[in-house]
């Protein structure tokens, strides 16, 4: 359906034939709003147009200063088994443009919307939607679901809200106030205890007095034995130092013993070594003449093995360059005799690929094939398609005749398109070639479904056989051009082939004059000539070098006597010096120990009574600690009895907060009870229905007068007693007229019509003027076929006089008398294309 802008229509009639989607126009506006409509709840499949997979509504609408916009889009479910998926998005007009202010998830956008509007779908559709069937939704309800949708339009939920807050702090207040009481009573136990604990701190203090005298007398005691000890423990530090000294001048003894031995046998070996100063000079001398003539030779030595070395290599390399000629030799053969056989086939292959590019030529006439079956499928295909857009439009008619018909087959003998009576003979001339059309549409469309069939048989033949047909002309081409480009590559390789023959033929050719005249490592050979003649010049005699070697083993010994003699020379009279101030060590260090021993034996006697002094100090500190643990154990529990006092004096204390806090619990617990009930179903919400009956009632009333000529009004009574004589709340419906007072159960037809008309558009306007809604609209369809001439006449003045209180008021109908009335006209008229709108 083409975009529909209510943007400057105040008061508008909405006409169309039936079937043409005047109610499917506002489906879509209770779709987008709420994803409900007449389909019911959780249906969205069956509002998808048939032959369609997805829909989707886009409503713009503007609440206070903002304008928002809607999109709600559904895709059928692919299999039972699958949920069809939905999306929803809620935007905001902002500098332009509409940017997304959706939530989380579908139940927040929707939620958000519904906070927007102030106004749910079911009170909606109560009061300012009029549904095609549907006039009397709100009259025919139970007396308490009236109520509830009063509550609704007059946003009473808010109190609900209210009164379950102040159930549940009411509840709380009631929990704290009992935790406290709970408090309290286990304070009183433990504040009982308070005199108990003060006669118990008088004795204790007593105790600590005399455990107090006992502890200074022990102290004393144990300070003049302290005194004692500490003299006696000077001493044996004393005792202790001087043993120190005793094994340190020991030590120190055997030290300068062994210094003095050590030097006296250095002084002898110096001795004994300077007495064969002679003959070492002169050996040594002659150590020194060999040890020069070695080292010339072994220079020789290692020149000649350098030599030898650079030559054993460099004849290596020559060895390897003849070696890489050979090789070369080889291979550049082998690759002549490869090239000579390839070349050989050139004749041969040049014939092949004629042949072959012929065979490729040779596949044009089946393409010219291919191409006329091609042909063939598309005409099959066209015919199938105008055959199911045939069968398609079939079905939507059958559809429309079972509609139809289904109307027909209850007891009201109305006609289901305009509702002027048909009588039981005119239902049944109607019913009986609604009957006859839909026989003859269903064998059409059955004989089409079968020639559809029968297209795609053959249609199916046809893209088989040219499946095959193109998978081996395919083939076929694929293998022919493959075999033109393998032989054509033989071809060029074979034919380069030929050209490289000539130049391995002249390859082989100097390879083999390099080998005949030695032409390779040039370099080489001169060098390895010239490092021969260096090793005859060397003249290097090996007997004479291991006769020189062998003397050197036999003088090598004289290098070390030669060094003892330097040394001896010149250290005999230093170690000689050293060994006399030894001796005189040794005899000041045995002085020293002699005065040491006495002073040892001295300090030994006066310390053999510090055993029997320590015993009696260990006993009287052991004496000590008993009462210090004594007098800590008994003001430990003086201290705890203090704090246990401080404890009771901070629990009473407590006390008394804990009071003042039940007394303030006890008081808002009534308090909330309280409020609680005056926001209940009984109290504040009960109050303000009761207050919006009159308006109700009056705004029918006059609604009722005009459509009526003051023959009916109608009153609302929210409290009705029982037979036990007990008030209990409802909300009946009383209606007066020439004939006295009934129930609103007692009228049919055309009456009960303009009744559930008036209070229709009294809720609408309740809700218009006081529950905050965003939307001031109201949308009538259909119902107008129960009335006469002069009925519909009264209706149009009453819509009319109420124009003022609504933003838009739209009335569906198909009556074409209807149309005359209102200066705006929007007609939906059906197409093949789909459902189109006109606005005049």
């Amino acid at each position: 359906m083409p975009p529909l802008s209510f943007e400057d229509i105040h008061v508008a009639c909405l006409c169309g034939d039936n079937g043409n989607g005047k109610s499917a126009l506002f489906d879509a506006i209770t779709w987008a709003l709420w994803g409900r409509s007449r389909a019911g709840k959780n249906r969205d499949d069956e509002l998808i147009h048939l032959g369609q997979s997805e829909m989707q509504v886009e409503l713009e609408f503007s609440s206070g200063e903002r304008r928002y916009r809607v999109l709600r889009k559904h895709a059928r479910k692919p299999s039972k088994a699958r949920a069809g998926q939905t999306v929803l998005e809620l935007q905001i007009a902002s500098n332009g443009t509409f940017k997304s202010v959706s939530g989380n998830s579908i139940q927040e956008t929707q939620q958000k919307i519904i906070d927007i509007l102030n106004l749910d779908y079911e009170t909606f559709k109560n009061s300012a939607f009029l549904r095609q069937g549907h006039s009397d939704e709100f009259s025919v309800k139970a007396p308490g679901e009236r109520k509830e949708v009063l509550a609704n339009i007059l946003g009473l939920s808010h109190y609900e809200e209210l009164e379950s807050i102040a159930k549940e702090r009411s509840a709380n207040k009631k929990t704290e106030a009992d935790r406290l009481q709970s408090g309290i009573i286990e304070i009183d136990l433990q504040l009982a205890d308070r005199t108990t604990i003060k006669d118990e701190m008088v004795k204790i203090q007593s105790d600590i007095k005399q455990l107090e005298d006992k502890r200074k007398t022990e102290e004393a005691t144990i300070e003049n034995l302290n005194s004692q000890k500490t003299v006696l423990e000077i001493k044996g530090e004393q005792l202790l130092d001087i043993e120190n000294r005793l094994d340190e001048t020991k030590k120190e003894l055997e030290r300068l013993w062994a210094k003095a031995k050590e030097q006296q046998a250095k002084i002898s070996q110096y001795e004994k070594t300077i007495v064969e100063k002679l003959d070492i000079e002169k050996r040594y001398l002659e150590l020194t003449s060999v040890k020069k003539l070695d080292d010339e030779l072994n220079r020789n030595l290692s020149r000649l093995l350098n030599l030898r070395e650079r030559t054993a290599h460099l004849d290596d390399e020559i060895k390897k360059a003849v070696q890489a000629i050979i090789i070369e030799h080889k291979v550049t053969q082998d690759r002549f005799v490869q090239n000579e056989v390839k070349f050989a086939t050139v004749a041969n292959l040049e014939e092949t690929l004629t042949q072959a590019r012929k065979e490729v030529l040779e596949l044009s006439k089946q393409e010219q094939v291919l191409s006329k079956k091609r042909k063939q499928i598309q005409q099959a295909a066209s015919k199938i398609s105008h055959l199911e857009s045939t069968n398609i439009k079939l079905l939507e008619e059958i559809a429309d005749l079972n509609e139809m018909l289904k109307l027909l087959t209850g007891d009201d003998v109305r006609c289901p398109l305009c509702l002027t009576e048909l009588g039981t003979e005119g239902r049944r001339q109607l019913k009986a070639k609604l009957n006859s059309d839909l026989q003859q549409k269903e064998k059409i469309q059955l004989e089409t479904t079968q020639e559809i069939d029968r297209s795609r048989t053959k249609l199916e033949a046809l893209e088989k056989e040219l499946a095959e047909w193109e998978s081996d002309l395919n083939r076929e081409r694929a293998e022919r051009h493959s075999r033109v480009s393998i032989v054509g590559k033989e071809l060029a390789l074979a034919r380069q082939a030929g050209q490289q023959m000539i130049q391995e033929k002249e390859k082989l050719e100097e390879l083999e004059q390099c080998l005949a005249k030695k032409d390779y490592a040039i370099m080489e050979q001169r060098t390895m000539a010239e490092l021969e003649n260096e090793v005859q010049r060397l003249e290097y005699n090996k007997e004479e070098h291991e006769q020189l070697r062998q003397r050197l083993l036999e003088l090598q010994k004289y290098e070390d006597l030669k060094r003892e003699l330097d040394e001896a020379i010149r250290n005999i009279d230093l170690d000689k010096s050293i060994l006399a101030e030894a001796k005189e060590l040794i005899s000041r260090q045995q002085v020293k120990m002699e005065a040491d021993l006495k002073k040892q034996e001295k300090l030994v006697t006066e310390l053999s009574s510090l055993p029997s002094l320590g015993e009696a100090l260990a006993k009287a500190e052991e004496g000590l600690q008993v009462l210090l643990q004594n007098e800590r154990s008994v003001r430990d529990n003086i201290a705890a009895l203090q704090e246990r006092l401080r404890q009771l004096s901070a629990l009473e204390t407590k006390k008394g907060e804990k009071s003042g806090q039940l007394q303030k619990s006890l008081i808002e617990e009534s308090i909330y009870r309280e409020l609680a009930e005056a926001f209940s179903k009984k109290g504040i919400q009960a109050l303000l229905i009761e207050q919006a009956l009159p308006e109700i009632e009056m705004e029918a009333n006059r609604l009722l007068a005009k459509i009526t000529d003051n023959r009916m009004s109608l009153k609302l009574e929210s409290q009705r007693e029982t037979k036990k004589g007990e008030t209990i709340e409802t909300l009946d419906i009383k209606i007066a007229d020439e004939l006295g007072t009934r129930n609103y159960e007692m009228y049919s037809g055309g009456e009960a019509f303009r009744i559930d008309l008036a209070l229709r558009i009294a809720l609408s306007m309740l809700l218009v003027r006081r529950a905050g809604a965003s939307l001031p609209i109201l949308i009538i369809d259909e119902g107008f076929g129960t009335q006469d001439s002069s009925a519909r006449e009264k209706l149009i003045d009453a819509i009319n006089s109420i124009q003022d209180d609504f933003e838009k008021i739209i009335i569906i109908t198909h009556l074409e008398e209807m149309k005359d009335k209102f200066e705006t006209l929007i007609t939906v008229t059906k197409t093949a294309d789909g459902s189109m709108i006109s606005l005049s």
